[in-house]
């Protein structure tokens, strides 16, 4: 706090200084979370209220206690006084959101020391990295803490009541001002445009939790129980329903927002897929049934067809996306070039904005086999379903990816019931995950 009202505590402290309206970056990177400060009927009695700005106090962990009122000095005043601390022991290892309301109005507003005719007020840029850190910033949204002319941007990278990622929005922000400053497109971007790209560039890269809620809320139990075959991988261990899920999430959140107003994801893919499997186009069988693993001809060289699995009855399901999915796996990888091409069986090469898309090749698949459609339900996966069994499948990354596990079959009143996937992916968004957010003083956010 000293810091940042440039107090200085010793000869060689360093702070803000007070007396310049240069620009500050003021970042926190730590634990967070929050306590009640009001109960019903005051003080020691009834129930706590509900947390909100007005009944609660929100809060950022530090690793030390911070320093209380000198010694002999009784009218000091003590950077806890005014804090509702509601007899938290460890208080003073806590920074309060009260306290970063001060700090922030205090380097935003005018030195003291300026003359009236140049005082200004000092731009400020804050990003407060912890769980619930949200809470942090309500104030801001109260009408009277609105002055246009107060040069505040302030970050979080959760809402008030989520925990957030570790890591989280504090790496994508920070990745994301590097590379738009080695672009050199700074005098290009303001904070809200910067905000926007990183807020998209985090949820990107964390797919994996929401990710791993949708394959909790909804499977096919048709695929679910196949095995399916790739080269070099154990039978079983590679998962079309994963990867087609993981593709459709990095796509929506790929794709170009609808207009600079809308910088939500694009939910096309998901709805195709959803579509794909429900009306044949993602999966194929074959109409006889075959002891031996389907063939075809690659570059007249006869190879094993990706991404098969064989049913009961003999016959073979083919996954009409595996040659998209070995061209994205491999080309990416130094020195080497696809097993397959990625194009379609009439040799027509995939076009560059379509890479981007789930291409179901329905029956271009393998023209050469009499296939059919092989058609498929989404359905919620709680539920008890017999002869069930539970099989963990890995897949190695170079970043944290969603665990490719089959749910256990259990007891639950929505086993079997449809699925929408796009609906049921908003409600994930909306309940469960930790969504950065930003508020605004200024009108007009100056560029980088």
């Amino acid at each position: 706090m000293n810091v940042l009202a440039g107090k200085r505590t010793g000869a060689e402290s360093k702070v803000v200084p007070a007396d310049s309206d240069a620009p500050v970056f003021f970042g926190l990177y730590s634990h967070g979370d929050s306590h009640a400060a009001k109960r019903e009927g005051g003080e020691g009695a009834g129930e706590v209220v509900p947390h909100s700005y007005h009944s609660a106090e929100w809060f950022i962990h530090f690793p030390y206690p911070a320093p209380g009122a000198e010694e002999g000095q009784n009218n000091a005043t003590d950077m806890y006084d005014f804090v509702a601390t509601e007899g938290q022991s460890n208080h003073r290892n806590l920074l309060y959101a009260t306290q970063i309301r001060l700090a922030l109005h205090a380097l935003a507003s005018p030195s003291s020391s300026s003359s009236s005719a140049s005082r200004k007020k000092r731009p400020v840029i804050s990003l407060l990295n912890c769980c619930r850190s949200g809470g942090l910033l309500e104030f801001m949204r109260r009408p009277s803490a609105i002055q246009p002319d107060l040069a505040l941007f302030l970050m979080c990278s959760s809402q008030g009541h989520r925990d957030s990622l570790v890591s989280g929005f504090w790496s994508a922000f920070f990745s994301e001002l590097r590379d738009t400053l080695r672009r050199g497109s700074g005098s290009d971007t303001d904070m809200m445009q910067l905000f926007f790209v990183a807020e998209r560039r985090y949820h990107r890269e964390n797919k994996y939790e929401a990710l791993n809620h949708l394959k909790e809320a909804a499977f096919s139990y048709d695929i679910w129980q196949s095995e399916f075959h790739f080269s070099g991988a154990r039978v079983g261990n590679v998962d079309p329903w994963h990867l087609d899920l993981t593709a459709a999430l990095t796509t929506a959140w790929e794709s170009e927002p609808a207009s600079d107003n809308d910088n939500g994801p694009d939910w096309t893919a998901l709805e195709r897929l959803q579509q794909s499997y429900e009306t044949g186009g993602a999966f194929r069988v074959t109409t006889k049934p075959s002891a031996q693993r389907p063939t075809h001809l690659v570059r007249g060289v006869t190879q094993p067809i990706e991404g098969v699995a064989q049913l009961q009855d003999g016959r073979w399901v083919l996954w009409t996306r595996s040659r998209q999915h070995l061209g994205e796996r491999l080309s990416g990888t130094a020195g080497r070039s696809p097993l397959q091409p990625l194009e379609s069986s009439n040799g027509r090469p995939v076009h560059e904005n379509e890479k981007t898309q789930l291409l179901f090749e329905g029956d271009e698949v393998a023209p050469e086999l009499a296939t059919q459609p092989y058609r498929v339900r989404i359905t919620a996966w709680k539920g008890r379903v017999p002869d069930v069994k539970i099989t963990t499948h890995h897949h190695s990354a170079s970043q944290p990816t969603a665990t490719n596990c089959k749910p256990p079959a259990t007891t639950g009143s929505n086993a079997g019931r449809s699925v929408d996937l796009v609906e049921t992916i908003k409600r994930i968004y909306a309940d469960k995950i930790a969504i950065p957010g930003q508020v605004t003083c200024h009108r007009q956010p100056a560029p980088l």
